[in-house]
């Protein structure tokens, strides 16, 4: 939106932006120059711009923010930008800025290298998400310059999801663009672009709320007897996918991503375990995995023994040439257990970890809730967690393991 306007250091100071899209206000004393106003209650960025068209000039570059310059000390510079083009000479700050400004889409595909380059295990999923619910559905907003970018851009992008059917979608997309901007705000040295580079100050996304209807827990609890009936039947043959089902309920629920991860090198045989690398976490709080040791059952190693029979991968159906996903394993809990117990009473895998925990910690078994972070590798967000603590709980995870084996064997 463009507005014109006889600016004033006052009124440049309390200037909002109309209809809750980023304005920009034409100075009228001073042709050239323009207040580009976004954001939204306590985070508005105000900056000066030199707005005019003219073949040695992009369409609008920035002039600095109302913070870093007068608005005498604008108008100045719009004048000597004048004087400069007329002479056919190239502003300075032409030479400073890239000619090809750098835009919203050019921001979150840095996001996307980042991930690549860390070799994090959601690399193709978040680039296919952000692609799928971002770049396809709000094509003006990813061409757009990332500095014009405001909350309601953002809220705007995330109702077009939720009108997709989707509100976990659109609470991934929240995460994605606010982890996008925090990676240039927060000077990461792994990121390509710079904040200063894409002109941004503040992120679009750092106060927009969870989509309502998406922070309920990952899972919901199943009756442990009905575990222990699906155990029992992946128990009557070594066919892999009963194989493979069998390990991820003895291992207590392990993320899949990370057992898909899993190889033969990572198995210990002789000491009975198997190590897991943990990237689950934002970019500030863990730029590497974190392994996690968890103790093997002797039915847990006949099955891994049984699963690589032609390649490394031990989580696999097929010999281990290639690791299964997620998706397979929610797929077949969901169908074994609408074929066992009907269809208001089936189950994913994301179930069968939220019941470890929730079944463990209750009497008779009484594991303790330290020992059950450790186990499922989450909840170390604290400090003493990430400095001070370096036990490594490895007997009391082989203890809540064998408790949890007696479960699913009780039928």
């Amino acid at each position: 939106m463009k507005l014109q306007i006889k600016l004033t250091q006052k009124i440049v100071e309390t200037l909002m932006p109309q209809g809750g899209k980023t304005t920009y206000y034409s100075d009228s004393e001073q042709p050239g120059l323009t207040l580009g106003v976004s954001g939204a209650g306590n985070h508005v960025t105000r900056s000066y711009y030199f707005r005019r068209k003219h073949k040695l000039t992009p369409n609008r570059f920035k002039i600095g923010g109302v913070h870093e310059i007068s608005l005498k000390q604008a108008r100045r510079r719009t004048q000597e930008i004048l004087g400069d083009l007329l002479n056919g000479n190239v502003p300075r700050e032409i030479t400073k800025e890239p000619l090809n400004p750098i835009s919203f889409g050019d921001v979150m595909e840095n996001y996307l290298v980042f991930l690549s380059e860390s070799k994090r295990k959601t690399d193709r999923q978040v680039r296919n998400s952000i692609h799928r619910n971002i770049k396809s559905l709000s094509p003006k907003l990813w061409k757009r310059l990332a500095s014009e970018v405001g909350p309601e851009d953002c809220q705007s992008v995330i109702r077009k999801i939720i009108d997709q059917g989707s509100r976990y979608e659109a609470d991934k997309a929240r995460t994605y663009i606010k982890t996008a901007y925090n990676l240039l705000l927060e000077s990461d040295p792994n990121s390509r672009l710079t904040a200063k580079a894409a002109q941004i100050t503040i992120n679009p996304a750092q106060h927009i709320k969870k989509v309502s209807g998406t922070s309920g827990t990952a899972g919901r609890v199943i009756d442990p007897k009905q575990l222990s009936d699906i155990y029992a039947y992946l128990s009557q043959s070594d066919e892999p996918r009963n194989l493979l089902l069998r390990l991820y309920l003895l291992t207590g629920g392990q993320r899949v991503s990370d057992l898909a991860e899993c190889t033969l090198s990572s198995v210990n045989f002789d000491d009975e375990y198997l190590v897991l690398f943990d990237d689950k976490g934002g970019i500030s709080r863990r730029q590497s995995p974190r392994s996690h040791v968890v103790p093997l059952v002797k039915e847990a190693i006949h099955c891994i023994e049984h699963l690589t029979l032609e390649g490394p991968y031990c989580f696999s159906v097929n010999g281990g040439r290639s690791p299964c996903d997620h998706g397979y394993v929610s797929k077949w809990m969901k169908k074994l257990s609408t074929e066992r117990f009907g269809a208001a009473n089936k189950f994913g895998h994301q179930d069968v970890r939220t019941t470890v925990e929730s079944t463990l910690i209750r009497s008779p078994w009484n594991v303790s809730s330290d020992t059950l972070k450790h186990l499922l590798s989450h909840g170390f967000g604290g400090v003493q967690d990430r400095h001070y603590q370096r036990y490594d709980f490895f007997e009391e995870k082989k203890i809540a393991l064998e408790r949890w084996v007696t479960i699913l064997s009780d039928t």
